[in-house]
């Protein structure tokens, strides 16, 4: 299953343009395929990492088998973890035998810190957290859906069909181009490269001020 997050803005947000904006406190959705349908799930927050929690929760419950109309934000738990064989011991009754002898407790282990912050060589700490990496093909998917749901002119879909769908996306794979983090400004270039000179100008500028890339 292929899944994103993306935000709802409001009508006066200044970030309405760009779904994919995580700056705002607009509400927080999630989108995705399953079983060759295209659903919208509301994550019920406005913050981008508790949706993208949400995100992952909702493809563990889907590949479980759970119905996808049942599912909501408030109902999807993880998979209960199997008991501890410590504490199952611990709650069995000694034997006699060794009752009577004394143990010392060993000192308890410190729990490890989840997402504490580290210190690189260059002296800046960084938080454990880190963003999941989106595909080009995700982010091509992604920007398509935004832009015929913007009802964007007919020829205007057809050219960015035929930039991103038919001439960026098979550049990419021939390139080994997976992730976007991966698509820079020498990937760029190298893409306008490929084109006609005269057409190098108009189509780099509107590849460029896409908000899919500028959100990388």
């Amino acid at each position: 299953m292929d899944s994103f997050v993306f935000t709802r803005h409001s009508s006066d947000c200044k970030f309405k343009r760009d779904r994919f904006c995580n700056r705002c406190n607009c509400p927080k959705w999630v989108e995705g395929r399953f079983n060759h349908e295209r659903f919208r799930k509301s994550a019920s927050t406005r913050v981008w990492g508790e949706a993208e929690q949400f995100r992952v929760k909702l493809e563990e419950a889907l590949s479980r088998g759970l119905p996808l109309d049942g599912l909501h934000a408030d109902s999807i738990t993880a998979p209960a973890a199997p008991p501890s064989p410590l504490r199952a011991s611990a709650a069995q009754p000694q034997s006699t035998a060794t009752a009577s002898v004394p143990i010392s407790p060993e000192p308890a282990a410190a729990p490890p810190e989840v997402n504490a912050p580290s210190t690189s060589q260059s002296g800046t700490q960084s938080t454990g957290r880190q963003k999941a990496r989106v595909t080009v093909q995700k982010a091509v998917d992604a920007y398509m859906t935004d832009a015929r749901s913007r009802g964007l002119k007919s020829d205007t879909i057809k050219k960015l069909e035929r930039i991103f769908e038919k001439q960026f996306l098979p550049w990419t794979r021939v390139q080994g181009l997976e992730y976007l983090d991966e698509v820079d400004l020498d990937a760029l270039l190298a893409f306008r490269s490929t084109w006609t000179f005269a057409l190098q100008s108009s189509r780099f500028s509107l590849v460029t001020k896409l908000p899919v890339f500028s959100n990388a």
